[in-house]
């Protein structure tokens, strides 16, 4: 009685590449969509000090009225925060990210 044989473990993916390949590519998309989403929560701060922005919204010397329009955009961006985890949990992270991402613009 011999030793069976054992087949040998495939290696990288069907289409025969390693499995680290795709992140060659997803990786930039996911780095860059997370630095614009820093520099969209940035762009709260910036617009509160925009004095052009301030003119057209004339809150220019309504430093209450500034605090507000933040704090109630940092509530809703608080709030939208478990609903994303739940659409997440229930339809996956790459269809919530496509849907957030088409809604962004």
């Amino acid at each position: 009685m011999g030793t069976p044989e054992v087949a040998p473990a495939p290696s990288g993916t069907a289409a025969g590449r390693a499995p680290g390949q795709r992140w060659r590519w997803f990786a930039p998309a996911i780095v860059l969509a997370w630095v614009v989403g820093m520099i969209d929560k940035v762009g709260v701060g910036v617009i509160a000090a925009n004095k052009g922005f301030l003119a057209s919204m004339h809150l220019v010397g309504k430093p209450a009225e500034i605090g507000l329009l933040t704090t109630v955009m940092l509530i809703f961006y608080g709030l939208s925060m478990p609903v994303w985890g739940t659409l997440v949990d229930r339809y996956g992270a790459r269809r919530c990210s496509l849907v957030g991402l088409t809604l962004w613009e």
